[in-house]
């Protein structure tokens, strides 16, 4: 039986002899043949130590993040002045593109080619909903992932990375009144050459 999940992002559990884990098959030579295109090839240039990528997907809408997430969020990356941040926001989201652009170090996309992203060698940090096709990429790009699970599988998802010891998890409501924990976090990441 086919399964279309990757056994290295999963718990250990006893299966059966007939289970073929095939989660992720073709990721790579999807990335493999193709380049960064403008503007993400200049934007990757960016950033005296490297670029942090930052996406909370496809099915979670920014234009709906309480105000004050949005603000944390933003005034966290700006705190992090040596990085280069690459942000996907909806292109609705009129608060976080105008907030977001009083900052110097953050590109505001609202589509990113996410998967050329994770392979570029300056890219130093994910940072996402942890859905399961962003944790496949991550996975295969070996880019450390700091994760703020906002629905279904995601909380699951972090445990599993925090598990396996490749990043580490954020928890949404501690944004609604403040970022200290989040400035910690990324400061770990960021400089633990583990």
């Amino acid at each position: 039986m086919f399964v279309a999940v990757d056994e290295f992002i999963d718990f250990p559990r006893p299966i059966f002899h007939n289970i073929i884990y095939i989660g992720g098959i073709g990721m790579k030579t999807a990335a493999k043949n193709e380049s960064l295109k403008s503007p993400f090839d200049f934007e990757m240039t960016k950033g005296k130590k490297g670029v942090v990528y930052f996406s909370l997907g496809s099915n979670t809408d920014t234009t709906f993040l309480p105000k004050s997430v949005k603000k944390n969020l933003i005034d966290t990356f700006a705190a992090f002045y040596d990085y280069h941040f690459i942000v996907k926001l909806e292109a609705t989201d009129d608060f976080g593109i105008s907030y977001a652009k009083t900052k110097s170090n953050i590109f505001i996309t609202n589509w990113t080619p996410q998967s050329l992203l994770l392979q570029h060698p300056r890219l130093k940090l994910f940072f996402t909903h942890g859905g399961y096709n962003s944790l496949l990429e991550v996975a295969n790009s070996g880019v450390p992932v700091l994760l703020m699970p906002m629905m279904y599988d995601q909380t699951r998802n972090g445990q599993v990375v925090e598990r396996n010891g490749w990043g580490k998890v954020v928890n949404k409501i501690e944004l609604l009144n403040g970022n200290e924990n989040l400035i910690k976090l990324m400061n770990e990441m960021l400089n633990n050459q583990k």
